[in-house]
Formats: C-alpha cells, structure tokens, sequence
C-alpha cells in the first residue's frame, strides 16, 4: 500500500514539475520575443535618430550622390541600348541580298500610296536595283493595286535603304530611318529585355 502511495506522489510530482518546466519554457520563449521586438524597436530608433543627426549639408551631399548614381546608371544603360541598335543595324545591313530586299519589299509595300512613286536607292545600295523595283510592282498588282513604281537616280544623302518619291513628298525608307522607326516602337522593350524591371 506504502508503496502505491509513493508511486501516486512521485507521478503527481512529476506532472507538477513538467507543468512548471512547460510553464517555465513558455515564459521564457515570450520574454525573448519581446526582448527581440525591444531591441528592433531600438535598432529602428537608432537608425532615425542617426538619420535625423546629419546635417543639412550632409543630407544634400546624400541626396547628391545617389542622383549621381541614379544618372551614371541610366547613361551606362542608354549607351549599351544604342550599342544594341547599331549593331541591329549593322545586321541588317549585313543581310543576304534576297532576304534585304524581301524586308525592304514590305516596308515598301506599306508606304506606297498611288502606285506610281520613284523609288531612289542610296547611292551605295546595290540590292535595290531595277529587279527589285520590278518584283515590287508585280506585288502591286497581284494585290489588285497600281504597280508603275520607277527607278529613280541614287542619292547621295542617304545610307542604305531608298526614298520613296511622289511629286514634291518624299518618304525617307533609308536604313538609319527605319532603325529609328523600329528603336521608337521596342525601345522600352528591349530595354526590359537587357535589364529586367530595375529601377532606372
């Protein structure tokens, strides 16, 4: 019977000390959460406090710096976009004869207004000859259109591409104006492409 007793007390005594144990670890475990929020808080204060401490003068050199920063970056960026575009230039104007004058058939097309333009082709531009002129009229007229465009003397004021004419208009069709058009309409683009969604 004694020994019973002695059983009942040491298990009650050990669910008294485990409650107090958990007790114990459950006070302990929110003192050190809040000492942790306490010492964030101070962190924070501190910070402020040091911010509110510059001068003025201090603020501005500050501020002067990071627009400094903020322009290096946004030219670095621009210089390596205009890098991208003229290489993109320098391709097209490295393409295969047939496929320049396939891309410049298009872009042609689109332009063409009454049918009967002068086509002048830069005066180092040899894939725009009269065959081009001639398969770009017959595209007119496979589409039901006029197709009497007319090969024009080169120009001289003009790198690569051509000037599409009709009496005193003139549409410039030149390699440095379509990259333009094109820089115009993908610039942001590529330009997400190169550098993701940063800040500029």
């Amino acid at each position: 019977m004694t020994e019973k007793i002695t059983q009942r007390i040491l298990e009650e005594a050990r669910e008294k000390a485990q409650a107090i144990r958990a007790e114990a670890e459950s006070a302990a475990g929110s003192v050190v959460s809040e000492a942790r929020e306490r010492a964030q808080i101070l962190t924070q204060k501190a910070e402020a406090a040091a911010k509110d401490s510059l001068s003025d003068a201090e603020r501005r050199f500050v501020a002067v710096a990071e627009l400094d920063a903020k322009k290096y970056r946004l030219g670095a960026k621009i210089q390596v976009l205009d890098e991208a575009f003229r290489e993109a230039e320098s391709a097209f104007l490295a393409m295969e004869p047939a496929a320049y004058r396939a891309v410049y058939e298009r872009i042609v097309l689109s332009a063409v207004s009454s049918g009967r333009e002068g086509i002048a082709p830069a005066a180092d531009e040899t894939r725009l000859d009269q065959g081009f002129v001639d398969g770009v009229n017959a595209t007119l007229r496979a589409q039901g259109r006029t197709g009497e465009l007319v090969l024009m003397p080169k120009r001289e004021d003009i790198s690569g591409g051509l000037i599409l004419l009709e009496g005193s208009m003139e549409i410039n069709l030149s390699t440095a104006a379509v990259m333009r058009q094109v820089r115009e309409e993908i610039e942001g683009q590529t330009a997400d492409l190169l550098f993701g969604q940063e800040e500029a």
